[in-house]
């Protein structure tokens, strides 16, 4: 079984870690520097999300459902609404000897709001 769960919504590949290693994967194995990565905004733990856009800009509405994926698979799957932080998976970068799963504070991004939304 695989570490993370895949959607594609508009022709976007939307990848969601399913545990540490899982985030680990998709954020440092898979996705491509141009590729959009998200998570909860702030300390909420949860799962990273990749979209990848095959250097093609993504639509917002791929970028809300995407961000509603990480907001879902949060901790703050229960609130009405989620922050989750947006950015390009190039400016994701992994603390020297941090743990499986962990990054540190991306250089640049944007943050959206949104009601969490998982597959189905």
């Amino acid at each position: 079984m695989l570490d993370y769960r895949t959607a594609t919504v508009s022709g976007f590949d939307i990848l969601v870690g399913r545990n540490q290693s899982g985030n680990e994967e998709i954020t440092f194995g898979i996705a491509h520097k141009d590729d959009l990565w998200m998570h909860a905004d702030g300390d909420t733990a949860g799962s990273h999300v990749v979209v990848r856009s095959g250097g093609r800009r993504v639509p917002d509405d791929v970028v809300e459902r995407a961000a509603a994926y990480a907001a879902r698979y949060s901790k703050g799957k229960n609130a009405p609404f989620v922050r989750v932080f947006v950015c390009r998976a190039g400016d994701v970068v992994k603390p020297k000897r941090a743990p499986v799963g962990t990054v540190g504070t991306p250089r640049r991004g944007r943050v959206v709001r949104v009601k969490p939304e998982g597959f189905g």
